[in-house]
């Protein structure tokens, strides 16, 4: 039995003898709160937001967090425990704490003080940060000397590192541990001579920038030679120092061509296809280029080193679309940019090495190279970085980095980016409107709800329990119906989404409910023995309306006129309107009354009545 459980049940057992003995009322036994731990969101680095559900069960209730690096936790948010009410349903519950540790695992539960204090389950969160470092300098098996730029891993998760000085290739599994190498100094099928970009294709072969011999060697998993393309010189598929590699979804190379200034397209079997890029500072144009990454959705980026910016072409067209970046220190600015890669989020990564620093940065037209986030900062101990080089991005939040001055490369957890939201209010009526949104889950599973009221306080959610949206990287348009409004009023409303990353709340908006329209029947006139004139005043109150009259011998009407309502116009008067239905019966007694129709609604005026003549 767990402590929660125990704790309830010898709870139950004291207020029953209490009962027994006559203490208290049978009637006045209250059940004890209920107290469930949810898991942690927007972990970062050194922050993190606790949640939880509370049920007081009808007995005021208060609640707490408790958190640390154990199961003693020894801390506690609020300091003064806050109340959630005496009612029957779940309360959500969450707190904030700040001032965490980098990469460091906590512990923590809700705690529920009512009737009986009822502890949540323990959970647990890892703050983002510094993982493990592996690589040291030297020439032995797991050593590196100078690695520059090129690092990727396998369909195994296999870490390959372009071991620049030693010119070799050297491979490690997903924890640091070395497992094998390729290459060794030379001009020859299969040797290097300070070998630098790196990318791995669909079947794991490996290609490797050769870039003191002017080259580009493709390898199998084995670190067999299986081809090469290129050769000093200016020309279409020759090389000047290249540098960064990457490949495009059908296995094709790109080949930073760094001393001529360009970018050229290969094959899958080498052969020269297309190039971008000349010395310059304007659009499409370089100065000593470094990294290069294509993301999924066809998009080649290239750090442009020697003007300290980012540009992005059109992997299909080599056509430049846009750039991002300038000199400096600050946040989003360079200091000799090199590797590139792309996050599972789509977001880019980029290894800002004269600042001893990986930057992040947006990549989508409306907010291109908008900066998020970043890690690292000159030095030589756990997380910090000398010319960092290469960086490439892995599984959900964590990012290798070549720190190339201490010979090593760096494993990082970073931060995720919350779900991305925008918002409208459609089809507005007088007592009702449909909120919508779109929502960019941003690969994690995501939920969301919207909240709605005549305050931006709100105080109004719908769906009560968030709907999921699910975990792609396209944005998904949802929409909910707000009722029982008032009419004419004015409304704010904003949309939520929630993924582990945190919560995102969309900017406060506004829609006014239409009025409905006013329907007045009016006395009848004209009668006479087969017909009479039905009389009344709509007021549109500012929406298009029209109108028609029901009459016949009871009070279910049955007939209508005209056939098609007519309009009344959208003004804010009242408008006479008069029909005269023909063929009545003699000396009977009918029903009648307007109804107007609007984007508001239907609004019927009273009933009223007259008598044929003979």
């Amino acid at each position: 039995m767990s402590q929660s459980a125990r704790a309830l049940f010898a709870s139950l057992m004291a207020l029953v003898f209490a009962a027994v003995m006559g203490c208290i009322p049978a009637s006045a036994i209250a059940a004890p709160p209920t107290a469930t731990t949810e898991a942690a969101i927007a972990v970062s680095y050194e922050q993190a937001t606790l949640k939880g559900t509370v049920n007081p069960e009808g007995s005021a209730t208060s609640y707490y967090f408790e958190y640390g690096k154990t199961e003693a936790y020894g801390t506690k948010i609020p300091v003064s425990p806050e109340s959630v009410g005496s009612g029957t349903s779940n309360v959500a519950v969450r707190q904030t704490v700040t001032g965490l540790g980098q990469s460091t695992k906590y512990h923590f539960r809700v705690v529920a003080e009512g009737e009986a204090t009822i502890k949540g389950e323990d959970l647990t969160f890892t703050t983002a940060g510094f993982n493990f470092e592996f690589g040291e300098e030297g020439s032995g098996n797991g050593q590196l000397k100078q690695p520059n730029l090129g690092i990727a891993t396998d369909s195994e998760g296999n870490i390959w590192v372009a071991d620049t000085e030693n010119n070799r290739v050297e491979k490690f599994n997903s924890k640091g541990e070395y497992l094998s190498q390729f290459g060794k100094e030379g001009t020859g099928n299969g040797e290097f001579k300070a070998p630098k970009g790196l990318a791995i294709d669909s079947s794991d072969n490996i290609w490797v920038v050769d870039s003191g011999n002017n080259r580009v060697q493709k390898f199998n998993s084995k670190g067999e030679y299986l081809l090469k393309c290129g050769e000093e010189g200016s020309g279409e598929g020759q090389f000047k120092s290249p540098l960064g590699i990457a490949l495009d979804s059908g296995g094709k190379p790109f080949v930073v061509d760094s001393g001529n200034n360009r970018v050229q397209k290969f094959n899958i079997s080498c052969k020269y296809l297309a190039q971008v890029g000349k010395e310059g500072v304007g659009n499409g144009e370089f100065k000593s280029p470094t990294g290069i990454a294509i993301d999924p959705t066809g998009r080649m980026w290239v750090t442009d080193t020697g003007n300290n910016r980012v540009e992005r072409f059109s992997v299909s067209t080599l056509n430049y679309t846009s750039q991002f970046g300038e000199e400096g220190s600050g946040d989003g600015q360079f200091n000799a940019p090199t590797g590139i890669t792309s996050d599972f989020q789509e977001r880019l990564w980029v290894v800002d090495s004269g600042n001893d620093r990986a930057q992040k940065f947006s990549a989508t037209m409306a907010h291109l190279g908008d900066y998020l986030d970043q890690f690292g900062e000159e030095g030589t101990g756990a997380g910090q970085l000398a010319n960092p080089t290469g960086i490439v991005a892995l599984d959900t939040q964590r990012v290798l980095i070549v720190d190339s001055g201490n010979s090593r490369v760096e494993d990082w957890t970073v931060k995720a980016e919350p779900p991305t939201v925008s918002a409208g209010a459609t089809n507005i009526k007088a007592n009702s409107a449909t909120l919508n949104a779109t929502i960019n889950p941003e690969a994690l599973e995501t939920v969301y709800w919207f909240e709605y009221g005549k305050t931006e306080a709100y105080g109004i959610k719908v769906p009560i329990t968030p709907e999921s949206i699910g975990s792609g990287l396209s944005s998904v348009q949802v929409g909910q119906s707000a009722t029982g409004l008032s009419e004419g009023t004015t409304y704010h409303f904003r949309v939520a989404a929630e993924s582990e990353a945190g919560v995102t709340y969309g900017i406060d908006r506004t829609f006014k409910t239409l009025k409905f329209p006013k329907a007045t029947t009016e006395a009848a006139t004209a009668i006479a023995s087969t017909q009479a004139t039905l009389n009344a005043t709509v007021n549109p109150e500012g929406s298009e309306t029209s109108y028609y009259f029901e009459y016949g011998t009871t009070e279910a009407y049955g007939t209508k006129i005209p056939l098609s309502p007519t309009s009344v116009g959208s003004g804010t008067s009242n408008v006479p309107v008069s029909q005269t239905p023909t063929g009545l019966s003699k000396s009977t007694e009918y029903h009648f009354r307007v109804v107007a129709e609007s984007v508001a609604g239907i609004a019927k005026g009273t009933d009223k009545t007259f008598t044929t003549e003979p």
